[in-house]
């Protein structure tokens, strides 16, 4: 694993997740904040029938997030 700069990052130097949601690619408006590096799952409820986009981003111990992943979605009937 390693920062946005690229230097090394230890699962133990991982504060936790900020996982950001939405309807619409371009506006995640929702967050999660998912604590502890040791995180490997995480179940957003509560969604209406739509489509919606998800990514994830690490932080680490002192609060720097990292770079946002690749955007997933799910569509709830």
């Amino acid at each position: 694993m390693t920062r946005q700069d690229g230097s090394a990052i230890s699962i133990g130097e991982i504060g936790g997740y900020y996982v950001y949601y939405g309807t619409s690619i371009s506006s995640m408006t929702h967050s999660v904040t998912v604590a502890g590096g040791s995180s490997s799952q995480y179940q957003v409820t509560g969604l209406t029938p739509a489509t919606y986009y998800f990514r994830v981003s690490a932080y680490d111990l002192q609060g720097i997030e990292g770079a946002p992943s690749a955007v997933g979605s799910k569509t709830i009937n």
